[in-house]
């Protein structure tokens, strides 16, 4: 045989030999010897690290052993770990790593109990990786065999990676296990109220009225409607700007201006200069000096533009690429969440898209499209503002306060969106108007 053929054939049998997935065996025996030799970090390692997380198979029953136990508010040891495994007929797993002396081992396993919130993080890592590559593979796989759309193949495989990168678990979920997690909602919520000082619990909007009443942007589909020329696109900038100085990422896709227009008004905004002098050039040097400390302040915001004329699949596949970078960034706020994070899209009726079904109206387009935001902050546990416009209804009404009927292409608007916010400035319609602004 040529030594050209040896080799190749060497190489076909590495390639082809079955690699062992991620995992630390030390770790794992780490986090449950420590458990069993000080129960009380129980709620510490539940909150890093699930069962099915442990790559032994029986690591696995010995972990959700413990958790039944904790739940139940009943001790923690090698004893009662075993007949909860009993109980849940789980203990013949046990079989193949010494039976219950296996408890012994685990805890003789322990260097230190200091260090078992590392070595939880160290499991749930290797287990983020397993499910990485067992994800990447299902991709492979259906990109091979599936006759779908690219734009809905790339949509379906970057939420598989997001489900990973956000600790997906299965949407089925006791009432039990609901309530827990309810319970933990409501702690992270007095977290970040104490953090920030005040009653801002979402992500904030840089109004103090309107963060009262609305507590910060929550995790939902926010719509914010007003008529041509009453400054949608300045609010929303207002609100990225209040949300980008707490260090939360910030994501702006504008379909109606660019990004360095949006850029100018910022810098104008946080120099205090007129904003006609940027545009004009018409600068005198304390408009210069004033420019370069604004430069400096606003370039360190996580501020993120995407001012491209896109598709509606391709504005749902950039946001969702950019708050997977931006959680497997690490960033995590004082909850230990995924730190806060904001979206605006400027604006609903500019957004392109081709509907479902042919000769569909345009009312038909917007309700797919609002369909298709609604779904966005589930996807991206993170606030989606969507700027819309007005028909021109109530310009022709007395009272020309706006009213949900009002949104332009209304049909399913008012429906899909979690919260719908209008701006009227009255001296726009009564030259002498007692509530200017």
């Amino acid at each position: 045989m040529a030594i050209a053929d040896m080799e190749n054939a060497a190489l076909e049998r590495v390639t082809a030999a079955p690699r062992t997935l991620p995992h630390s065996l030390e770790a794992e025996r780490s986090v449950l010897g420590g458990i069993l030799l000080n129960p009380t970090i129980v709620a510490t390692v539940a909150d890093m690290v699930a069962p099915a997380d442990f790559y032994h198979p029986a690591h696995v029953p010995i972990m959700q052993a413990i958790l039944d136990l904790y739940a139940a508010s009943k001790p923690v040891d090698a004893l009662t770990v075993a007949e909860q495994m009993r109980i849940s007929d789980t203990i013949f797993k046990l079989r193949g790593v010494n039976g219950e002396h296996y408890f012994t081992e685990l805890t003789s396993s322990v260097v230190t109990i200091e260090n078992i919130a590392y070595h939880a993080r160290m499991v749930s890592e290797k287990a983020a990786v397993r499910k990485m590559i067992e994800t990447a593979q299902e991709i492979a796989a259906a990109g091979y065999s599936s006759n779908c759309d690219p734009d809905e193949f790339l949509e379906q495989s970057q939420a598989a990676v997001m489900k990973i990168a956000f600790g997906g678990r299965s949407a089925l979920v006791s009432i039990e296990d609901s309530v827990t997690l309810a319970v933990k909602a409501v702690e992270r919520a007095c977290d970040r109220r104490a953090a920030s000082g005040g009653h801002v619990v979402g992500v904030p909007t840089g109004f103090s009225k309107l963060d009262k009443l609305t507590g910060g942007w929550p995790d939902e589909y926010v719509i914010v409607a007003a008529s041509t020329s009453t400054g949608k696109t300045s609010f929303a900038m207002d609100c990225v700007a209040a949300a980008a100085k707490q260090h939360m990422p910030c994501l702006v896709i504008s379909r109606e201006m660019t990004h360095e227009q949006l850029t100018m008004r910022e810098l104008a905004k946080a120099g205090g200069i007129d904003s006609w002098r940027l545009r004009t050039g018409n600068m005198r040097p304390e408009d210069w000096t004033a420019l370069w400390d604004a430069a400096r302040e606003v370039r360190t915001l996580p501020i993120t533009f995407d001012d491209g004329v896109s598709g509606l699949r391709a504005i749902c596949s950039t946001a969702r690429s950019w708050r997977t970078s931006a959680a497997l960034g690490g960033r995590r706020d004082v909850a230990g969440e995924p730190m806060r994070a904001l979206v605006v899209i400027d604006y609903l009726q500019l957004v392109p898209h081709t509907a479902s079904r042919k000769n569909a109206t345009k009312e038909q387009e917007i309700a797919e499209i609002s369909r298709a935001m609604a779904g966005l902050p589930k996807a991206l546990r993170c606030p989606v503002m969507v700027l819309s416009q007005l028909s021109r209804q109530h310009s022709s009404r007395p009272d020309k306060r706006p009213i949900l009927s009002d949104l332009r292409e209304s049909g399913s608007l008012e429906q899909d969106a979690d919260i719908v916010a209008f701006l009227y400035r009255d001296e726009a319609h009564h030259k002498d108007t007692k509530e200017p602004g």
